[in-house]
């Protein structure tokens, strides 16, 4: 995270504008607008195949790090923003929509009498401080209200952008705002999409002690016809288990805490904090859909009738010769099952092997 807050948040904005200047630069018949492509990964702290020091706790205090390192870069490039922000209500007339936004943005701030008084006849800086106090509840638990989600923070730097722009001030919101805009865009209030990888042997096991909970003398062995059709049958129906898991063994709890660690930071205002679930020793399509069927269990499908997707990539790892000769079947036979279909396709219809 020292690389990023040193160099990588402000680094990929300047990247941004420099692919801009050179397509301007190349192709000056054309009015390019660079979106903000780069996205980051990493799995230090999601990396739980074969080092107990990675525990599930580590992964969300892993999660928890980087979202409070892209926060406090938020906080620091909007505390500049309210210094530069000096335009005053007595000099240009502010445009009404505007108006109708900054009196949204001091609502949500807490402290609009503060802030108010404190910058009186100042609406754009009054604007930037409601967004830093919005933030600071984010990372301080503060009066104000936080960001539900990234979007609502960019949506306000839109804001500044436009009436910067009505005002004349597009060189201000070149170089102030729209390098933060592209950021959010980049960052979201993760920094990166956290890989977490498991062995699918520590997988099948737990998903076999989790069988015999629910029927002791009826639950099928992995790398059966029987483990074939149960998965398969659970995945279609939706099923969902009940289970006492201070009853399970310490590494199906284990497992079971990292799974709802990949569903808090799934469905929070954390959007895109987990990127992929790999699956080291992948050997079969039954592999693959074993972390599916967990991940179902654990609160990550969209429906309770197996109709919906599961909410969150899955990715094989192949590590020997012969289950890399095996990957097309494999694949084959897992893109079989509609959830997987549907599931792949919720995330831009492709999907990522290794």
């Amino acid at each position: 995270l020292h690389f990023f807050r040193e160099v990588i948040f402000d680094a990929t904005s300047k990247l941004y504008d420099s692919v801009e200047e050179a397509l301007a630069r190349h192709y000056p018949q054309y009015d390019f607008k660079v979106p903000s492509f780069m996205r980051y990964a990493s799995w230090i702290g999601g990396d739980c195949d074969g080092n107990p020091n990675v525990t599930a706790k580590i992964t969300a205090c892993a999660l928890e790090e980087c979202r409070q390192a892209i926060i406090g870069w938020y906080v620091q490039q909007v505390r500049r923003l309210v210094t530069v922000l000096s335009v005053s209500a007595n000099v240009v007339n502010i445009p009404e929509p505007f108006i109708k936004a900054l009196e949204h943005a001091l609502h949500g701030s807490g402290k609009a009498a503060e802030i108010i008084a404190r910058n009186p006849d100042e609406p754009l800086r009054q604007f930037a401080a409601a967004i830093l106090g919005r933030l600071e509840a984010m990372r301080d638990g503060v009066s104000a209200k936080p960001y539900a989600r990234s979007d609502g923070f960019k949506s306000d730097l839109r804001e500044l952008e436009k009436v910067l722009a009505e005002l004349g001030g597009d060189l201000i919101a070149k170089r102030f705002v729209r390098p933060l805009r592209q950021q959010v865009e980049t960052f979201g209030f993760r920094t990166v999409s956290l890989d977490v990888r498991q062995n699918s042997t520590v997988v099948n096991r737990v998903l076999t002690e989790l069988f015999k909970f629910a029927d002791p003398a009826g639950a099928p062995a992995p790398d059966t016809p029987q483990w074939t059709l149960r998965v398969r049958a659970a995945l279609n129906s939706g099923e969902q288990l009940e289970v006492d898991q201070l009853a399970l063994s310490e590494e199906a709890q284990e497992l079971l805490e990292l799974f709802d660690v990949i569903r808090k930071a799934s469905t929070g205002l954390n959007g895109g904090a987990v990127g992929a679930f790999i699956l080291s020793m992948t050997r079969s399509s039954d592999d693959l859909l074993a972390v599916y069927l967990l991940a179902q269990y654990s609160g990550l499908a969209t429906a309770m009738d197996g109709s919906g997707t599961i909410a969150l990539r899955v990715v094989p790892l192949f590590e020997t010769i012969a289950d890399l000769r095996a990957a097309p079947e494999i694949l084959d036979q897992l893109f079989g099952v509609s959830i997987v279909r549907r599931s792949v396709r919720d995330f831009g219809n492709s999907q990522e092997v290794m």
